[in-house]
């Protein structure tokens, strides 16, 4: 992490402007509400699985089947589009005010994947189109030859199809060459057609599948790729190859206590047109819990503050020489700042426009999540370092008050001042919420982060199957639906450039996480020694009156300008000290030192390896993506221990 010392731790089918737009990389005034996006993916079978052979043994096209199967599938879409715009006007309040956008998502292979694709753009969708290899390549896998009076030939109508995208990215694929064997020629291929199928995948919210429920026929295959949307636990729309059984849904959402199955047969079906609705409005909604309810408007009402008085955490930092204060700890960066330095400048090499809008629906986010999680942290830290040493400082100035037996009103009413700031500043932090839009700013700048190396690689991060039980959870994945699939080739170059942004990304957090762990250490250290001395002299009081030595007292009286007794000095230290020892203290366990400096360390390490094997690894599309998936489990599951953590340390007022 970085910025905060962040925890110490046809015309129908062409899309809009305004709808499909990403928003420009400006200051906003508020965080931006995201646009109501929604994906469908589409997976099935090839249009050689609807050929039989006649009584001479030629092949003939089972015209009947096929009508049934491509009418299921318009109807599936259609359905999904009622349950969309339905969706949107109960929910619309959250979103943008722009019309639903709704996309599918097909490789365009010949067969159920360009009929959904025809079916989708009459319906209005817009199209994404991940393809398994370079468009020119791809291309041989369609007959330049029409198969039918009824359709164009399938190369036209894959380049047709392809002109009417909105996003296309051709993934590395690679074809069998003539040094390979069959069986590596195979696998080769297999490889490529089962990697945009995951990206089918990982795109959609839900899948529809042609499928004519036989075994597999290869890595790739359908029956693969339904086991794996089974495994991650996307709704699926299951439309029959074979033209004889209704259209079903099958998701383990539809149970009343959802479970991980891992078979489709096991899943629970349900009616298409019964159902729908319900898993739509499950996938869309924002969590239903009145905190996170909460939560999530006071997010949207956010606005960015050119100065940040409350310094008290960084400047103990300072006089712990761990870290010296800084301009922006008075004069926090604005949010348009931390979107180009820390998203736009990693991301730039892969930006096919060349245009920092094009990310603009993860980055503007990211923006404002990081400067409000900077903003609130360094409140909510200072607050707590301020509490303590302002309830320690009425300690020492009450019993200096006591010990010299003076009349006077001074350390009254300076007692009294201190422990109102305290009481006012601990009220005014709960008010506020401090606490927790700190670390709710902090969870979502982070998922927001490791999000783009994903992106450039044509994949989402993975999210909760269902409706999201936090509004941080909810938030990111709206976003990362109004992004959509990011359009480019990624040829050679292109796999340098995405190598590029995960080794950067994960550099900057290996560097940022490995100097926090030092800082927090140091600082955690110095404030037990501190502690630590304050309580050794508590002991040397108690012995220099046990002892009736007058040390104290004459020590104490020179350093004051007076002369105070023994028992003056000793009645004033034996309460001052031990709360000053005390307040150390508790600045130690609510900023969870200790606890910070070994999650930096415990994730440096992790970081570490992960940029030396993504350095060492050959250039492989599949293992790239398995890093980049990797580096983010690595980072969200660093922040799900910070937050863990940080939520049980709120801000008390010192007792």
């Amino acid at each position: 992490m970085t910025g905060e010392d962040a925890y110490a731790g046809g015309a129908s089918s062409q899309p809009t402007a305004s709808a499909a737009a990403p928003p420009p990389i400006a200051t906003l005034k508020n965080p931006p509400k995201p646009h109501f996006a929604f994906s469908v993916g589409i997976v099935g079978h090839r249009l050689k699985q609807w050929y039989t052979k006649d009584a001479a043994g030629q092949p003939q096209l089972l015209v009947e089947t096929l009508d049934k199967v491509t009418g299921d599938i318009r109807l599936a879409l259609e359905a999904i589009k009622g349950a969309v715009a339905q969706a949107y006007q109960k929910h619309q309040s959250l979103f943008a005010r722009h019309d639903p956008e709704l996309t599918l998502v097909s490789a365009l292979a010949d067969g159920a994947d360009s009929f959904a694709a025809k079916a989708a753009l009459a319906l209005g969708y817009k199209l994404d189109a991940p393809l398994p290899f370079a468009r020119a390549d791809y291309q041989n896998d369609f007959s330049v030859k029409t198969v039918d009076e009824h359709r164009p030939a399938p190369r036209q109508e894959f380049h047709t199809l392809l002109g009417q995208a909105r996003s296309v990215l051709e993934l590395p694929g690679r074809r069998k060459t003539a040094a390979d064997t069959e069986e590596q020629g195979v696998l080769k291929e297999n490889r490529a057609y089962e990697a945009v199928g995951l990206t089918v995948l990982s795109q959609a919210d839900i899948l529809v599948i042609v499928w004519d429920r036989g075994v597999s026929r290869g890595r790739g295959g359908t029956a693969e790729m339904i086991g794996e949307a089974v495994r991650i636990g996307i709704p699926i729309v299951l439309v029959d190859a074979k033209g004889e059984r209704p259209i079903e849904l099958c998701w383990r959402g539809l149970m009343p206590t959802p479970a991980p199955i891992v078979a489709l047969e096991d899943m629970p079906h349900a009616q298409l047109a019964e159902s729908i609705q319900g898993v739509v409005d499950e996938l869309v909604r924002a969590p239903a819990a009145s905190e996170q309810r909460a939560g999530l408007q006071r997010w949207f009402g956010e606005t960015f503050c050119s100065t940040n008085v409350r310094f008290g955490f960084p400047l103990l930092m300072s006089l712990l020489f761990t870290r010296w204060m800084r301009r922006t700890d008075i004069f926090p960066a604005p949010p348009d700042k931390l979107t180009n330095d820390d998203y736009i400048a990693i991301a730039a090499p892969t930006l096919s426009s060349g245009k920092p809008g094009e990310i603009g629906w993860l980055a503007n986010p990211y923006g404002w999540a990081d400067a409000t999680a900077i903003y609130y942290s360094q409140l909510f830290r200072s607050a707590f370092v301020m509490n303590f040493v302002f309830a320690a400082a009425a300690v020492v100035v009450a019993s200096f008050s006591v010990a010299t037996g003076e009349d006077v009103r001074w350390p009254a009413f300076t007692e009294f001042i201190l422990i109102a700031f305290v009481v006012g500043n601990t009220i005014l932090a709960w008010i506020r919420r401090w606490h927790p839009r700190w670390f709710e700013g902090r969870e979502l700048a982070e998922r927001l982060r490791a999000a783009l190396p994903l992106w450039t690689l044509g994949l989402r991060p993975a999210f909760f199957p269902g409706e999201e039980p936090t509004w941080t959870g909810w938030y990111a994945r709206a976003v990362v639906r109004a992004q959509g699939l990011r359009a480019g080739v990624l040829g050679a170059d292109g796999l340098a450039a995405e190598r590029g942004v995960l080794l950067t990304l994960l550099t900057g957090q290996c560097g940022y996480n490995h100097s926090n762990a030092a800082r927090m250490l140091k600082a955690n250290r110095r404030l037990e020694y501190f502690g630590l001395t304050m309580l050794f002299a508590t002991a040397l009081v108690a012995f220099d009156h046990m002892c009736h030595l007058g040390l104290v007292g004459w020590s104490v009286g020179w350093l004051v300008g007076r002369r105070l007794s023994a028992r003056e000095a000793t009645i004033w230290l034996s309460a001052a000290l031990p709360a000053l020892a005390t307040a150390s203290y508790g600045i130690r366990v609510i900023g969870d030192f200790e606890g910070v400096h070994q999650r930096s360390e415990r994730t440096y390490r992790k970081l570490d390896e992960l940029i030396c094997a993504v350095r060492q690894d050959p250039v492989d599309f599949g293992l790239l993506r398995a890093r980049a998936r990797t580096a983010a489990e690595a980072m969200l599951g660093d922040v799900a221990s910070w937050r863990l953590s940080a939520e049980s340390r709120g801000l008390a007022i010192p007792g």
